[in-house]
């Protein structure tokens, strides 16, 4: 079996080139003949409609899951 400080030397040496390797490639800086990416606007309308059906499901599931002690009590008033 090899001993524990012949391993951590590889294992060190590869995490900082890549730690180091992503850092230089982050701050390269991009060709000047490279075209700059325009972002497509938000779509909010789009956005309203699937909270809205998101919506239209999760209120009665939760006012059942979370309501079911109040119909409980107002059966079993004065029944118990």
């Amino acid at each position: 079996m090899a001993p524990m400080n012949s391993l951590r030397l590889p294992l060190r040496t590869a995490a900082q080139s890549l730690k180091y390797g992503a850092t230089r490639s982050f701050h390269q800086t991009r060709p000047a003949t490279q075209a700059v990416v325009k972002h497509a606007k938000a779509d909010w309308g789009r956005q309203a409609r699937r909270i809205g059906d998101v919506a239209v499901f999760y209120f009665p599931w939760y006012t059942v899951v979370l309501g079911w002690v109040f119909a409980a009590e107002y059966v079993l008033d004065g029944h118990m």
